[in-house]
């Protein structure tokens, strides 16, 4: 039996089909309103209002797609069905061509929007085509599902940063070319991290790979490349003015602290990792004009800081059952 359907309720099922994104609820506000519709006579009965007509013909499109749908178990059309199938063997291809897991997550990310976009695709075909011959060609793929759907579940929930920086980088061109395209735009959004020390150390990168992938994109991408380097000199000014701040605070703190001692110098003063430590702060402090230097240079005489083994790199293990003297006391 036909129904009619108020001016009302039209404005109302266009707004909940073009604002929620849960195809249940659609679904049931389209059998709602539309099972009993003569659209015709909704038509007629708003001919001339054209807003009308327009949100009309988007229902009558929406409910006719459903239906449409809903002619097979796993309520897609015979047409998404085949696209579902080409995508799944393009899944199943990704996995037998590429070992690395960058290129696979890469890759997987241009099919599926995430885990839960692919695990929705496929969920009503495991559940109820186990008799389909339709699906006779893709049985192998479908049983081995959850391997590639928990795999592809587990790269996204890194962090896509963490998962792409730390991934082993073959000499694939295709893989170290999409890696550094990758780091190079991480610098150039990077807004905590001024001091290429500190970026390196979050990205897990050697200065050796990072200056490779500098000299890639200068190669392959020059635009990219000038666009690094005004971000270079961006963070270099910075650093230098963070920098002389630092040391202008150290040498305030010296003459008004009593409490001032050598753990908080080596705490706030840059230039740690330099092997040559005295001589770099001794020349940022003139090239920078900062006052007072010979209070600086005081201090690390004084401490025994401008010996060559004052600062270095070393393993965290190193540190076990390990003993320091520092100012008469044993840390």
């Amino acid at each position: 039996m036909k129904k009619t359907i108020t001016y009302n309720e039209v404005i109302n099922l266009y707004n909940i089909l073009l604002k929620t994104d849960s195809l249940p609820e659609k679904r049931i506000n389209l059998h709602r309103y539309c099972d009993y519709i003569d659209f015709n006579e909704l038509f007629q009965r708003f001919n001339g209002l054209k807003d009308m007509l327009s949100k009309v013909s988007f229902i009558k499109k929406e409910y006719d797609s459903m239906i449409e749908e809903e002619k097979t178990v796993y309520k897609i059309s015979e047409l998404e069905l085949a696209n579902r199938i080409e995508k799944l063997k393009l899944v199943k291809s990704i996995y037998d061509t590429y070992s690395n897991p960058y290129i696979r997550f890469d890759k997987m990310s241009k099919l599926f929007k995430n885990p839960s976009a692919m695990h929705k695709s496929y969920i009503l075909l495991i559940r109820y085509g186990k008799d389909d011959p339709k699906l006779d060609e893709i049985r192998p793929i479908l049983n081995n599902f959850d391997n590639y759907y928990r795999d592809f579940r587990e790269s996204f929930k890194n962090e896509t940063h963490k998962f792409v920086a730390n991934a082993y980088i073959e000499e694939q061109e295709y893989v170290f070319d999409n890696y550094a395209h990758f780091i190079i735009n991480e610098y150039l959004n990077d807004q905590k991290n001024c001091f290429l020390d500190d970026f390196l150390l979050y990205y897990n990168l050697s200065i050796e790979n990072f200056n490779r992938i500098i000299n890639h994109i200068k190669a392959n991408n020059i635009t990219l490349y000038y666009e690094y380097l005004v971000k270079k000199t961006e963070n270099e000014k910075i650093g230098t003015i963070i920098n002389k701040n630092n040391i202008e605070h150290i040498i305030y703190q010296i003459h008004n602290d009593e409490k001032f001692n050598v753990l908080d110098f080596i705490r706030l003063i840059p230039f740690k990792d330099n092997h040559n430590f005295s001589d770099e702060v001794y020349h940022f402090m003139v090239f920078n004009n900062v006052k007072d230097i010979n209070t600086i240079m005081d201090f690390i005489k004084f401490h025994k800081l401008d010996q060559k083994d004052s600062f270095y790199i070393f393993d965290r293990t190193d540190l076990y059952g390990k003993s320091i003297i520092i100012d008469g006391s044993t840390i």
